[in-house]
């Protein structure tokens, strides 16, 4: 039988119980996403009690879809993180805990040292210029390594080069992505334990380079056709579809990243001049863009006759009640897997987030001869080294660069 519990009481306790139980911070941070809706829904429905049949009754209104468990990892993730959410606060209401837990992963609770350390390299990140987004991934990339010291019982005092690689070793089934990030913050921390005289020499030199973890993957690049026909398949005519051909226009033509589309605001497009401009979220440096025919006249469609009339600032909004900016950690990659699937793109042996389309834009200014000092201010990239990456997938300018084979003999 269910809780007799004021949707307010349950919940807080609910977050204490989250907290208590390990969840990471990222994944709390989608918890409580829900949760707010939850209580906003509440509020708009004069709902003082929470039972099961609310939660379902919220989920169909805010997440309609059909909630099958079967199907829960086909499903976007805000919507995943939303069932997953009603479905644990279900449990703790009728029983004041998580029969799901086993779904959790353990994660250490840091000790004051770890904890202060981790706050002092934070510190120092951010003394050298780094965003706030990128020192939170490096800490939370770090407390994999406390994990590592305090499983193994050796003090910081005691890291050693065995050390290092020992803790790479474990690393080393994650994707390329997340080895090379692991890698880099564990480099960067080795250095500030070394520089602050933590420990007696700079192990970060004795890590293995990003090619000997693993093989160095190719930047994942969308055929003309492929974007084509998913531009195609937005269906204009709603206010979801203006504003999702709006978003991926944006990423298309001018390569913005999925953080400076969530914070883009009203006041940063110049209409008269027809001018984006704005602080970028990664490197907090402004970026003047031009704005494309096509890409103003889709933002257009989108504030004139689909946009929900409201005081908020940002240009895009959530599609359903209760209307708001899209979160911190929305991805946005849902939009492109929606309409892929409704243009019967394959996306199972490529990489189709956002930063994909961002890849590809690079490349096809790559192959129009563009210089790569251009195509880094377009992108918002503080050096060229960034965008030589990009040199790897385009093979036909490589194929000019090759010498001719009969000409040597």
């Amino acid at each position: 039988m269910d809780g007799k519990k004021s949707i307010q009481e349950l919940t807080v306790a609910f977050d204490r119980a989250l907290v208590a139980a390990g969840y990471s911070e990222s994944r709390l941070t989608n918890f409580r996403t829900v949760i707010k809706r939850l209580l906003i829904f509440g509020a708009a429905q004069g709902i003082e009690c929470y039972s099961s049949s609310v939660g379902k009754k919220f989920l169909e209104k805010c997440y309609p879809v059909e909630f099958d468990g079967r199907l829960v990892h086909e499903l976007p993730c805000t919507t995943q993180y939303a069932w997953r959410t009603i479905t644990l606060l279900n449990d703790f209401n009728t029983h004041g805990a998580f029969f799901r837990a086993r779904r959790l992963r353990g994660n250490l609770q840091l000790t004051t040292e770890f904890q202060n350390l981790s706050d002092e390299f934070g510190d120092d990140c951010r003394g050298k210029g780094t965003s706030e987004a990128t020192v939170y991934r490096r800490q939370a990339d770090l407390r994999k390594f406390f994990n590592y010291l305090h499983s193994n019982k050796i003090a910081i005092s005691e890291i050693s080069h065995k050390t290092v690689i020992g803790f790479l070793g474990t690393i080393i089934t994650l994707s390329d992505d997340a080895v090379e990030h692991h890698r880099r913050t564990v480099s960067l921390f080795l250095q500030f334990l070394f520089h602050n005289g933590y420990v007696s020499e700079d192990y970060s030199r004795n890590i293995p380079a990003k090619r000997s973890l693993r093989k160095n993957p190719l930047p994942s690049v969308w055929e003309h056709e492929d974007v084509d026909q998913l531009l195609s398949a937005v269906d204009r005519a709603n206010p979801m579809g203006k504003r999702d051909y709006a978003i991926l226009l944006l990423v298309t033509k001018l390569g913005l990243r999925v953080g400076d589309i969530r914070a883009l605001c009203l006041g940063d497009i110049d209409w008269e001049n027809s001018r984006l401009s704005f602080i970028q979220s990664k490197t907090q440096k402004r970026v003047d863009l031009p704005l494309p025919d096509d890409v103003g006249w889709a933002i257009i469609d989108y504030l004139k006759y689909g946009r929900p009339k409201t005081t908020i600032r940002n240009v895009f909004l959530t599609g359903r009640t209760p209307i708001m900016a899209f979160s911190d950690t929305s991805s946005l990659s849902g939009i492109i897997v929606r309409y892929a699937r409704m243009a019967k793109i394959d996306l199972s042996k490529r990489k189709h987030g956002m930063h994909s389309l961002r890849h590809t834009l690079a490349t096809r200014l790559m192959e129009e001869n563009i210089p790569i000092s251009t195509i880094a201010n377009i992108l918002g990239h503080t050096s060229t080294d960034t965008v030589k990456k990009y040199l790897q997938v385009d093979t036909h300018h490589l194929r000019g660069c090759a010498l001719d084979v009969e000409v040597l003999l």
